[in-house]
């Protein structure tokens, strides 16, 4: 048995996002919240959480994936909104919503 990987399955977001996003983190990170704040080149859609997948098993996960989405056409979608878990009193996640583009999304989530 290999390594395991934490995996999970994302969509891709687009720079002109990634930048407004980043802003946002830093203007959060003046609260001082106890939030592990993540590099804006990691910032993502999760789609699927896997959990803990053995590596060697990874390229499987990928194909499947491929197979999954073959055929769904590229699109945008609108981040809006945002909250925290388990609470904006005590973040330990932040998270943003999304808007126009959360019904491709979902249906991405139901192929995978």
């Amino acid at each position: 048995m290999g390594q395991k990987i934490r995996t999970f399955v994302a969509a891709e977001i687009s720079s002109a996002v990634r930048g407004r996003v980043a802003d946002v983190i830093e203007r959060l990170r003046g609260t001082g919240a106890d939030v592990k704040w993540v590099d804006t080149k990691n910032l993502h859609v999760t789609l699927k959480f896997l959990g803990d997948v053995d590596e060697g098993e990874i390229h499987l996960v990928c194909r499947a994936v491929e197979q999954a989405v073959a055929g769904v056409p590229p699109f945008e979608f609108e981040v809006r909104g945002a909250g925290a878990f388990p609470d904006t009193r005590r973040p330990r996640t932040v998270w943003l919503g999304i808007a126009e583009g959360s019904q491709q999304l979902a249906e991405l989530n139901e192929r995978i």
